[in-house]
């Protein structure tokens, strides 16, 4: 079985499809990936088409020009077998015969694609579950945090017990057990909708106008999101969340304050009161700095969901800027601009500046947890 990190070779100017396992996510439809990738450098692979695959070439030699398929197996490192489809990404370059150096440019440039492309994923799945459902490389899977089955209260007049987490936050982002099942249409559907399309061409990237560095800065706060997402701990998803928000809001000599009022600027004041970020801010300060977790078990989750707003807000300004300085201080105008409106709605005038909708993005996973929140 095709069962773990793999890597195929093309005849032709060394071209290697090396495959990252992916879970959670379930890839249908006819074996057509490889010929016409999805994200024109990488693709989707179900387990039984990567089975496909092999079958129909012998690993033992290479292919001749008559082969449907013209790949051979170059390297495999077995890893478990708990997940449902491969993330391929195509690579060109030369590959040490019989094993693979951490240092070889093909496995360097193929990992750091597939990181970003996974994240893509996450991201995206999850804004668009009503459940917490998402997907992931299977390397990020944790078993999750102990848990105990009961307690038993020796000192009462009775045996007493209580099973699970009693008071813990029950919504948990998970990998399910239940796999999501999508089409490739269906994963070129959603990245065309609202608010990904904008993103996911530069995630995926495509040719768009918008400036490597910004580029840049949106792939590694993803990155860091989605990492925030399938961490184990509240106060490690805390910390990543608020993290990726710093990527993008971050600069050199800022005050402490400065992210709040450029993430107000972004977002828009509704959304900050509506997830509480102060009280987000607050507690990743506490937890930095004193190593005090979260009192609220919520924390964690309006964290993730006002960088996930942040970077989809962000990713429609970077069509607008050249670099991040640029962006960062329209957010900085904007801001000001947000603390003087009283003075000119005051003179009889109105003034926006802005280049940018403030209005919250109705996204079903953000829509479900605030419904949620409201009801507790």
């Amino acid at each position: 079985m095709f069962d773990g990190n793999e890597i195929l070779k093309t005849n032709a100017s060394n071209e290697w499809w090396v495959f990252y396992p992916l879970t959670g996510l379930s890839i249908t439809g006819p074996l057509d990936s490889l010929e016409t990738p999805i994200f024109g450098d990488a693709t989707i692979v179900s387990k039984e088409q990567a089975d496909v695959l092999l079958e129909q070439i012998d690993p033992d030699r290479k292919t001749d020009s008559k082969s449907d398929l013209p790949f051979v197996v170059n390297y495999r490192l077995p890893l478990h077998t708990n997940f449902h489809s491969h993330l391929a990404i195509r690579r060109r370059g030369s590959m040490p015969k019989g094993h693979l150096s951490s240092e070889d440019s093909v496995r360097s440039l193929s990992s750091d694609r597939a990181r970003g492309l996974a994240a893509l994923l996450t991201v995206v799945f999850l804004a668009s579950s009503l459940n917490g459902k998402t997907c992931c490389l299977e390397e990020q899977v944790h078993t999750g945090p102990s848990r105990h089955l009961l307690s038993i209260n020796f000192n009462g007049p009775d045996l007493t017990y209580s099973s699970g987490d009693v008071g813990s936050w029950n919504y948990d982002i998970r990998i399910p057990k239940d796999v999501i099942h999508v089409s490739r249409h269906d994963v070129e559907a959603i990245f065309h909708q609202q608010p990904y399309s904008l993103l996911a061409p530069i995630i995926t990237e495509q040719r768009v106008p918008v400036s490597s560095s910004l580029k840049k800065v949106l792939t590694q706060a993803v990155i860091r999101l989605a990492d925030a997402i399938m961490s184990i701990e509240g106060s490690s998803q805390l910390l990543g969340a608020v993290t990726a928000i710093e990527m993008l809001l971050t600069q050199s000599n800022d005050k402490y304050e400065s992210n709040g009022r450029r993430l107000g600027a972004l977002l828009g004041k509704e959304v900050l009161e509506t997830l509480d970020a102060d009280g987000v801010f607050h507690s990743r300060h506490m937890y930095v700095h004193r190593g005090l977790k979260p009192e609220r078990s919520d924390v964690a989750h309006r964290a993730i969901m006002l960088s996930m707003l942040a970077i989809f807000r962000y990713a429609y300004l970077a069509y607008e800027f050249n670099q991040k300085t640029a962006l960062v201080d329209y957010l900085d105008f904007v801001s000001l601009s947000d603390r003087l409106v009283s003075i000119w709605e005051a003179k009889g005038k109105s003034v926006n500046f802005m280049l940018h909708e403030r209005t919250g993005f109705d996204l079903p996973y953000t829509t479900w947890l605030v419904k949620l929140f409201s009801e507790r």
